[in-house]
């Protein structure tokens, strides 16, 4: 599906998320946030790339990169007590069984190519899917002309003091947005300090030796921006 957005232009996002709950029937979920006037397009596209699955195996890599990332998302969502707490009681409400997630990654190592292709052939019917698009009312005459889609560039650098940066620009974007990033957080503590990183980010924003908190909060409110600060970790999309 990353074609439509990378090699296509056609979606500024794509997502796909399934749930099988023990309580009513499960549902396949394709979601992508686009242009209107592509709908059509990356309906069909949409179509055309599950319809490849009925008829090509996916490739070994593409299932190994699958299987490990749902490994890495078992592993981090037990990173905080919060984090298993909230998997524990979706796993129990959802299916029944408290350790489901457990089971469900363990369950996937053991999934091959043709097991996928058997699975969409038998519940991915194309005649019976329903497409939900929810759009903006324009009034005749007032939608803006898009600009010609430009693709974002991306450039790296490393500053003298070895600091690693990359410069992702999009022209169809009008905000800027900076991120610094450290490795940090419960993987990077050790008993005696747990908790620090967390803790560093919640007072960081409080004050330092040359601004206080208020300080801090004008500079970026006198130009329309925002600050903030948090340890862990990042939930790609």
């Amino acid at each position: 599906m990353r074609k439509l957005q990378d090699e296509m232009g056609l979606v500024d996002s794509i997502y796909t998320w399934s749930g099988t709950p023990d309580y009513m029937d499960g549902s396949f979920v394709i979601g992508a946030v686009l242009d209107p006037k592509n709908v059509e397009k990356v309906e069909a596209a949409v179509l055309s790339e599950l319809a490849d699955l009925k008829r090509t195996l996916v490739s070994s890599e593409e299932l190994r990169r699958a299987k490990q990332q749902k490994q890495a998302e078992l592993v981090f969502a037990g990173d905080t007590v919060e984090g298993r707490a909230e998997q524990l009681g979706a796993d129990l409400l959802e299916t029944g069984d408290i350790a489901f997630s457990q089971h469900y990654v363990e369950r996937i190592q053991r999934v091959t190519p043709q097991d996928i292709q058997r699975a969409v052939k038998r519940y991915l019917d194309f005649g019976t899917r329903v497409v939900c698009v929810l759009q903006p009312k324009s009034e005749p005459g007032t939608q803006a002309v898009a600009a010609p889609a430009v693709p974002p560039t991306t450039a790296e650098r490393q500053l003298p003091n070895g600091m690693r940066v990359i410069v992702r620009s999009d022209p169809q974007a009008a905000t800027v947005h900076i991120s610094v990033a450290g490795e940090a957080g419960l993987r990077s503590e050790t008993p005696q300090t747990s908790g620090i990183t967390n803790f560093m980010a919640q007072m960081l924003l409080r004050g330092t030796v040359t601004r206080n908190r208020e300080q801090i909060a004008n500079v970026f409110e006198s130009v329309g921006g925002s600050v903030g600060a948090y340890a862990g970790r990042i939930a790609s999309a």
